[in-house]
């Protein structure tokens, strides 16, 4: 009976987590200040109308190397349809940031905020950390981690 109970307890939990995840997902992606590489600014509103693969990377994540080549080809693959990759980094490294590029090219926008304020806003706490916003800008999907299952999750997302 106890079992039961706990068995009870924790779907509800979970069904609770899953309410909560897709009653978040509907929100705005934050209002969030971007540099690219070459340090010009960069604004998610320029990019609304598409659907934009935002993912946090970082150069000392091992998932982030594998990400990479998946995510290029994504943008590949979907890019005249309207889709957009976007790698951001909170890194502050430059050297690391640029050995990273160097060993992993990539042809999809790569963003800096080594302020760490995007990070807090969109409330990261692992690498790589994927969203999709939908051509609106709002939050439609959440990835943590890397890998090929993660990555089949973002492309039919």
């Amino acid at each position: 009976m106890r079992t039961t109970n706990l068995k009870r307890i924790l779907a509800a939990a979970f069904a609770a987590v899953l309410l909560a995840r897709t009653a978040r997902a509907a929100e705005l992606a934050p209002s969030v200040r971007l540099r690219q590489m070459n340090e010009e600014p960069f604004s998610l509103e320029s990019v609304k109308g598409n659907v934009v693969v935002l993912d946090f990377w970082a150069p000392w994540c091992v998932p982030c190397r594998a990400s990479f080549p998946a995510f290029d080809a994504l943008q590949t693959k979907y890019g005249k349809q309207g889709v957009r990759v976007l790698g951001l980094t909170l890194d502050t490294n430059d050297d690391a940031i640029i050995a990273f590029l160097n060993s992993v090219p990539v042809t999809f926008t790569i963003l800096r905020d080594v302020s760490g304020q995007a990070g807090e806003a969109f409330n990261v706490v692992a690498m790589p950390t994927t969203f999709v916003l939908d051509k609106e800008g709002r939050v439609a999907a959440r990835f943590e981690g890397g890998g090929t299952a993660v990555h089949a999750k973002v492309e039919a997302a």
